[in-house]
């Protein structure tokens, strides 16, 4: 299950980290993924509903999701959000 109240949280402090952080994948995007859960067909159905500013925050974590869910659907969804936006 996705932790929208987490990942919202992650964001609001990202936005306020210095884009240089050093420590940004402990700090943020280890954080994020692990709020994001491990069911694909729920963060599939997350990342499809997500506004446009919350999409490009959780987009620097692209590798990292597309590493855990390695499919056709879950790249596909960045590709169809991204001609969305």
């Amino acid at each position: 299950m996705v932790d929208k109240q987490k990942i919202s949280k992650i964001i609001s402090e990202r936005k306020k980290a210095h884009i240089n952080d050093p420590d940004i994948e402990n700090k943020y995007w280890i954080p994020m993924i692990e709020a994001l859960g491990d069911n694909e067909n729920d963060v599939i159905k997350y990342l499809s509903t997500i506004d446009d500013e919350t999409f490009s925050w959780i987009s620097e974590i692209y590798e990292e999701i597309v590493s855990k869910f390695p499919s056709k659907d879950m790249e596909n969804v960045f590709k169809r959000v991204k001609q969305i936006s």
